[in-house]
């Protein structure tokens, strides 16, 4: 079946295997080459021990970048922490102040009125 399906494969002509020329297609040349070699991991099976490692350190890896984005979230949560205290503190102050400006002209007021 399968040498009825390479044959049932038509290439425009100069794209063919044969028209590949080495010193023109460099592209071509690395893709050929990493065609090659990957057939070459399959067989061997290096590709799918590739897979099972990956699978079996899936927790390791997620448990690391949880830890890096916790770190990073400790780091930056903190600037943003704290320009919300400065905020908070700032309008705290700008109350206290108004209440105390409030306070003095009511004493200015009454001042005035008892004279």
């Amino acid at each position: 079946m399968s040498n009825a399906l390479v044959n049932s494969v038509v290439f425009d002509e100069g794209y063919a295997y044969k028209d590949f020329d080495p010193t023109k297609d460099k592209i071509s040349k690395y893709g050929i080459k990493g065609l090659i070699a990957g057939t070459l991991l399959a067989k061997s099976g290096l590709l799918a021990k590739l897979g099972v490692l990956l699978a079996k350190s899936a927790k390791i890896i997620l448990v690391a970048i949880a830890a890096i984005g916790a770190f990073l979230a400790k780091i930056f949560g903190k600037k943003k922490q704290n320009a919300e205290t400065e905020v908070v503190d700032t309008t705290i102050e700008a109350r206290k102040e108004e209440t105390e400006e409030e306070a003095e002209s009511e004493a200015e007021e009454e001042e005035k009125e008892e004279k």
